[in-house]
This record gives C-alpha cells, sequence and structure tokens, in this order.
C-alpha cells in the first residue's frame, strides 16, 4: 500500500494550470466530467506517476483552503528555482535554511486559490524523502548507530525526489544539481555530431568515407594534425587498444584540420536549424547564445587540455555557429572532468563503458561502444572488473561497483559546475528558461530516429 496524490479543488482551472505550470508541472491527462468536476492530472519531471490532481467545478466560486496546511514539493537549487519563477512573475519567500548550512533550504509561496506550498532542497547523502533517519533519537532501542542518510538535524517537510533510496547514491550538492540541469540543456546541443546526419554529410564531403574517420578527425583538429595518436588516445582515454591509431594520423591525409573544423560546424549548423525552425530567430534564441558563451569561455584552462584546445579557436560569429561552438566546448570541459573523475576512483575508460551499460541495463558485451572489441578482450575486461569487487557478471553491479559508478557521476557534475559561476541568479534563471525549448526539440528530434 501506498500514497498516491493530492486533489486540490480550485477555482480558476486556467490560472491555477499556469501557477503550477510555472512550477515545473506537466499535465499527464483530464477527466471532463465527474461527481467533482473536471480533474486535470498533473506530475513533475522527476514524479514517477501522477501526483497532484487539480479538482474544478464551474461555478464553486472562491476557494477556502480547509484542512490542508500545505503541500511540499523538492527542488534540485533552490535559489535557481525561485529566481527563475521570479522570472515568470511567482513570487517566493526569502529562502532559508533549517539547519543554518548552505545546502538545505527552504522557502514558501501561495498558490491562486491561497495554498501553502513549501520548496525544500535536501543536503547532500539525504534519502528521497524523509525517513526515520530524519528522526534518530525517536529510532527503537534495537537500532544502534547513526542510519543511512541521516542528519544531525531534522529537515522539516516532505517531498522527495524519485530514484535516490537512502542505499543509493549520496543526494548531489547544489552545485552538482545545477551541472546536471545544465548538461541535460546543453548536451543535446553538444550531441548534435553525433545524434544527426548532417554533420556526416559535409564531413563525407571531404573525402570520408565512414563514421569513425569523420569521428576522429572532427574532435581531434583542434589538437592540431601534429599531434600522435598515443597522445589522442589518452585524451580520449575510452578506446580500445590500436583503435584511434587506426584512424590518427591517416584522417590528415584526406583533409587538414581547419577544413575538418569548418565542416562539422556547417554540418551541425544545417542540423540545428533543421531542428529548431524559426526558433533562431527569436530573442530569447539570442539571449541564449550569449549567456552559453559568457559560461563556455570562462572556465580555467589548467587540467582541462580538450577544453583548453578548443578555446583557442576563434569563435563563430555566425549565431547557430556559436551555439554549438559553446555547447562543444562546455561538453569537453565537462569530458575533461569526467576523466579525472574516473581516474580518481581508479577506472579505466574501458571498465567505464561496462559500469555504464550496467546503469543502463544493457549486458556489457552487447554494448555498443564496446561489443566490436576482441571476445578475449572483452572477457579479461569482464574478469578483471569481477576480481576489483566491481561487478559480479556481464550483466550485474556489485554494491562496490555500483557506489564507484555514483561517485564517479557525483564528482563529474560538481567539477562541471564551474563555468555556470560567471553568471549571476538572473542570468542563469534566463539561460535555463531560452535552453528548455531548443532542449525539448532536439531530444524529441532524437526520439523520432
Amino acid at each position: 500500500m501506498r500514497t498516491l496524490h493530492l486533489g486540490l479543488r480550485v477555482g480558476d482551472l486556467d490560472r491555477s494550470l499556469e501557477f503550477y505550470q510555472s512550477l515545473g508541472y506537466d499535465v499527464v491527462g483530464t477527466v471532463p466530467e465527474t461527481e467533482f468536476g473536471s480533474l486535470t492530472m498533473l506530475k513533475l519531471p522527476g514524479d514517477p506517476f501522477v501526483s497532484l490532481e487539480l479538482v474544478h467545478g464551474p461555478g464553486v466560486g472562491t476557494i477556502t483552503p480547509v484542512g490542508l496546511n500545505h503541500l511540499v514539493i523538492q527542488v534540485e537549487a533552490l535559489h535557481e528555482t525561485v529566481a527563475r519563477l521570479a522570472a515568470l512573475g511567482v513570487a517566493a519567500e526569502q529562502p532559508s535554511s533549517p539547519s543554518g548550512t548552505e545546502d538545505f533550504w527552504t522557502t514558501w509561496l501561495t498558490d491562486p486559490d491561497g495554498y501553502r506550498i513549501e520548496l525544500v532542497q535536501w543536503p547532500p547523502a539525504h534519502s528521497a524523502g524523509m525517513t526515520s533517519a530524519d528522526f534518530p533519537e525517536q529510532a527503537p532501542p534495537a537500532a544502534e548507530g547513526p542510519q543511512p542518510g541521516a542528519r544531525t538535524e531534522n529537515a522539516h517537510a516532505g517531498g522527495g525526489q524519485e530514484g535516490m533510496g537512502v542505499d543509493g547514491p549520496a543526494r548531489a550538492s547544489a552545485r552538482g544539481q545545477l551541472a546536471r540541469r545544465m548538461f541535460d540543456l546543453v548536451e543535446p546541443i553538444g550531441v548534435i555530431p553525433y545524434s544527426t546526419d548532417d554533420p556526416n554529410e559535409t564531413m563525407f564531403a571531404l573525402g570520408f568515407t565512414n563514421y569513425w574517420d569523420t569521428y576522429f578527425a572532427g574532435r581531434a583538429a583542434p589538437l592540431g594534425a601534429s599531434v600522435p595518436a598515443g597522445v589522442v588516445h589518452a585524451l580520449f582515454y575510452n578506446f580500445g587498444p590500436g583503435e584511434v591509431a587506426r584512424h590518427i594520423p591517416k584522417v590528415w591525409s584526406t583533409t587538414t584540420p581547419e577544413a575538418a573544423i569548418a565542416a562539422r560546424q556547417q554540418g551541425c549548423v544545417n542540423a540545428l536549424r533543421r531542428i529548431l525552425g524559426d526558433l533562431v530567430d527569436t530573442p530569447d534564441f539570442a539571449r541564449a547564445v550569449e549567456l552559453l558563451t559568457k559560461a563556455a569561455t570562462s572556465a580555467p584552462l589548467e587540467g582541462r587540455p580538450m577544453y583548453a584546445a578548443l578555446r583557442a579557436l576563434p569563435l563563430p560569429e555566425e549565431p547557430v555557429a556559436r551555439l554549438f561552438h559553446a555547447a562543444s566546448l562546455l561538453r569537453e570541459h565537462r569530458g575533461d572532468g569526467h576523466v579525472a573523475a574516473l581516474m580518481a576512483e581508479g577506472i579505466g575508460g574501458l571498465e567505464a563503458h561496462v559500469l555504464l551499460a550496467l546503469d543502463m541495463g544493457i549486458p556489457a558485451p552487447t554494448f555498443g561502444r564496446i561489443h566490436h572489441l576482441p571476445p578475449a578482450l572483452l572477457t579479461d575486461l569482464i574478469d578483471t572488473m569481477k576480481d576489483r569487487g566491481l561487478v559480479e557478471d556481464d550483466s550485474t553491479f556489485t554494491p562496490a561497483g555500483r557506489q564507484a559508478k555514483d561517485r564517479v557521476e557525483t564528482l563529474t557534475d560538481e567539477l562541471a559546475v564551474v563555468p555556470y559561476q560567471v553568471l549571476d541568479t538572473a542570468e542563469l534563471a534566463e539561460l535555463i528558461a531560452a535552453l528548455e525549448p531548443l532542449a525539448q526539440k532536439l531530444v524529441a528530434a532524437q526520439d523520432e530516429v
């Protein structure tokens, strides 16, 4: 048995829908006629199913909230959320920290019918929702020692986020949550060279005849033609023995790095214009280009070789090309940090593919990035990871392997937030709002392939 969702009676359905959609709710479906009135079912992106129901009966008049004290919603980064809501005309109270710390925050707002809503940002290591771990002094006598996810202070309010149980990964900090949110918005732009055919077509026009030649020429071009395969292998980190050497330096007998950069960029511009359509001519798009470029060119270069190489190239003047370039910079910046996080955990490049495959529920030998490797190499790879206690077999994490994977992702997010720190709260909210419709269109186009 479990609690499902809450039904709120509303006086003006359109006004309430606008409010709750500003908070981030999506409409799942409607039931137009019931004994209570019309029912509109809503859920947040992190909810596994409907979590809120708006009940509207025409002619009911003003709603007076009775009995219900408040609704609680968990958010990833409270200050960012407050700024975004303010930009949409939804006022929230000044955030405060019940624990006096910098990573546990709450605030309050009121919906159009007077219902009080509390927004909560949990601190790191907290579970998905409130559990007995939040009340250690009330634990049964037999329960000795701290429970997973416990804190020294109590967290007021309920609500949580799917997929983060007390035995799962530690909850990311506000910095990490912001980095993950920006990754979700920027990655659909940065991945365009690999998710559409347009860049392949412009690269093939240079004389290439297979995808992997275009991949290595396009991504390694900022390093120059003189960088040997061993260095590219080290920087890219996650290719098998000899894979890079089959393409580098051979690709430079077909074209030059400068021509590869130009062809790749033009193909990506073609794809972005085709998918985004009229969105590229809007003021919001221009603002997204401006703010994303500001972030992408602000981070230190030290320890970020792929990012530094791309930063050495001139910024494109054309707006769509500049957006792609900025997203590519942020993608390489994050990639450099991801390699550092993997190395900190002692995870090799091919091992990282195994962990990713298992995280996606795919048996490692069938995973696209390593299924082509020689069977003996794959067998040795899995056996080594079993000996290290990372996997039970080619389809199953050990608890230690699961934790290692989660630590890598958490550290990757923490390291990836630096570029966005140049933006103030209002600029960050603007950038998020401007990128959301772009990301939605690009993800939808990927889903259609």
